[in-house]
């Protein structure tokens, strides 16, 4: 995997230099949903050095076809998660997680992608050198992967969420960060006790009736 470093300007309003909670961090996986000729992850990573917008987002790296892109040391937050980012105590997606947008453009190759998304995160969690953690190296866990869903609701990453591929890409980061290789052509819907594991109640407690998985299922939960 290439990667290197484009990190955002201190003193950006989008970098407010805030540092993550020392404690387990998570990874959380976003899309960028730029269907976008061109989108790649340089375009996003000067988007961000550029201000992030309106919104003024941020997020600590982007991945695409070719490459894995740092944007912010792994020991502050970033403007992603959505989930209020003004208490420590709750708003985990803020601050106590990591974020990585992954590309969606129409001229890079999904397949691709996925592969370098799942190499960034098993890069992550190695501790990989080329990485700016500045102190949080060794927080970070295969058990504590997450989609932007699970801090705001919202439906992101819609790809892999719509497709289905989620259980197989934290697989396969499970496997490989424990050094067991890992067959990337397998099927991309594992098990149904695969795709949910994890799943805390208060997302379950979101959920009403008996809903459809990603798999196609129907599944109802007991806490």
């Amino acid at each position: 995997l290439s990667i290197r470093q484009m990190m955002i300007p201190a003193g950006n309003v989008n970098r407010p230099g805030t540092k993550l909670n020392d404690e387990p961090l998570w990874i959380t996986i976003h899309e960028t949903s730029n269907y976008n000729v061109g989108a790649d992850a340089e375009m996003h990573a000067i988007f961000c050095r550029n201000g992030g917008g309106s919104e003024t987002v941020s997020f600590h790296g982007t991945v695409d076809d070719g490459e894995f892109i740092q944007l912010l040391p792994f020991d502050e937050v970033g403007w992603h998660a959505g989930d209020g980012c003004d208490n420590r105590d709750t708003d985990k997606g803020c601050f106590a997680s990591v974020a990585i947008e992954t590309c969606v453009n129409a001229d890079g190759s999904w397949s691709v992608t996925k592969e370098n998304l799942i190499d960034g995160c098993v890069a992550i969690i190695k501790g990989d050198s080329r990485f700016n953690f500045a102190g949080r190296k060794g927080k970070f866990s295969p058990t504590r992967l997450a989609q932007h869903n699970k801090w705001s609701g919202k439906n992101c990453p819609e790809r892999i969420r719509a497709e289905g591929s989620w259980g197989r890409i934290t697989s396969q980061i499970a496997s490989e960060s424990a050094g067991i290789p890992v067959d990337p052509t397998g099927p991309e819907t594992p098990p149904a006790d695969e795709i949910f594991s994890g799943l805390d109640i208060a997302v379950a407690k979101r959920l009403f009736g008996s809903p459809k998985g990603e798999d196609g299922k129907t599944y109802s939960f007991d806490p």
